[in-house]
């Protein structure tokens, strides 16, 4: 099945005003930490997202965006590392790598993860 969206953006506000901007699809003021992933990179992380999707009660996918709360970032940054350590391929490990600074930087400010496609 060929994708016909080019990228994937990984979102995560930095504070009360990223929470406002990323409401208002505005980031003018750099209060948004954002990450893209090609169709490649999002494809290669599938097996992440179906156990965030059985985790979370969440349905991520191509279309529609969905967020990891800031209260499940922690629970699925260690998910994803788990994954990380078991999945050695070049190409899952890119992406892998990608989304896990994302996550880290939800964590690190308590804040949602948002996943735009």
């Amino acid at each position: 099945m060929a994708l016909e969206w080019k990228k994937c953006f990984l979102s995560v506000p930095l504070d009360a005003q990223g929470l406002s901007d990323y409401d208002n699809w505005s980031d003018s003021n750099g209060h948004i930490y954002t990450v893209e992933l090609s169709v490649s990179e999002y494809e290669a992380l599938i097996e992440v997202f179906t156990k965030w999707n059985a985790e979370f009660g969440i349905l991520i996918d191509i279309f529609e965006e969905e967020t990891i709360t800031a209260n499940n970032a922690k629970r699925a940054l260690e998910i994803l590392q788990q994954q990380m350590d078991f999945n050695q391929r070049t190409k899952f490990l890119t992406a892998a790598e990608k989304l896990r600074i994302a996550l880290a930087k939800a964590v690190e400010v308590h804040m949602p993860l948002h996943l735009d496609f």
